[in-house]
């Protein structure tokens, strides 16, 4: 079984493809997909066309995504809203279970779980995916990353009921 979990933007969406077997998950890939920029209507459908092609790239049972947040810039909003209709349309259509989860339950989990007492940063997102991958500070890794990866550990620990001790890092593939 292979689940994709998801943490989109309007400029890069952050992915992390999961093998999970019986009791136990791997991370197999992740890394992130660059959006188009571009205006007007007609642009959109191919703004969202290199997250679709991953999509059907390959055989997906399940997809996390995280819910879009409403405040801030409501064009940015809007984009987002359409991504996620985007993502989820292409789910029902290659009949791929989702699951949209809100950042407060997944950073909650990750609270719990690395026993943080602050609200989790972008920043602390980038540097518990660092620790956990060992990716030296040097190697450039962006929060839409780290966040997709963590969005699926959480869903992993939640909705698979997964132990976290029973999920891989070490062959990860940055893509």
């Amino acid at each position: 079984m292979y689940l994709l979990s998801l943490d989109q933007s309007t400029t890069n969406t952050g992915l992390a493809q999961w093998k999970i077997n019986g009791d136990e998950a791997e991370l197999i890939q992740f890394g992130k997909y660059n959006l188009k920029k571009g205006k007007g209507k007609e642009h959109y459908p191919y703004t969202f066309q290199p997250l679709v092609d991953k999509i059907n790239q390959f055989d997906y049972n399940e997809v996390v995504l995280e819910e879009v947040y409403a405040g801030g810039n409501k064009q940015t909003f809007k984009q987002l809203v359409r991504l996620q209709y985007q993502i989820i349309m292409e789910c029902y259509m290659k009949d791929i279970d989702f699951k949209v989860v809100y950042p407060t339950s997944w950073q909650a989990t990750m609270r719990k779980l690395f026993n943080i007492k602050e609200w989790i940063s972008k920043k602390s997102s980038v540097q518990i995916v660092r620790d956990l991958l060992h990716i030296p500070d040097d190697e450039k890794i962006s929060d839409d990353m780290a966040e997709s990866i963590l969005i699926g550990i959480h869903y992993l620990i939640k909705e698979k009921g997964i132990e976290f001790k029973n999920i891989s890092f070490n062959k990860a593939e940055r893509i």
